[in-house]
């Protein structure tokens, strides 16, 4: 199985910066950065994504996948159904 180039995905975005500012204001489950993004839209298209996948689509470590899901479960946008495998992410709107 061959998978699409990173930007085939829509998940880079020229015309948005790389890094979001903080903004006191904003709301607390948007996520505030690319990563979060990207992580959030594959899973979406994809629960079932393993850690590994994440880190070949993203092109991230696998500690900054960890530390991205970690800050997305903790801002409860995301959730873990099941064992580790086998299990599948849920995507909490």
């Amino acid at each position: 199985m061959t998978r699409k180039p990173l930007e085939e995905l829509d998940l880079v975005h020229e015309d948005e910066p790389k890094i979001a500012p903080k903004n006191p204001n904003e709301p607390r489950n948007e996520p505030r950065n690319e990563p979060e993004s990207q992580i959030l839209e594959i899973i979406g298209s994809n629960p079932s994504t393993s850690y590994e996948e994440l880190v070949q689509l993203t092109q991230k470590s696998r500690s900054s996948i960890m530390r991205q899901i970690a800050r997305l479960k903790a801002s409860g946008r995301l959730k873990r159904i099941g064992p580790k495998k086998g299990g599948h992410w849920d995507i909490v709107e």
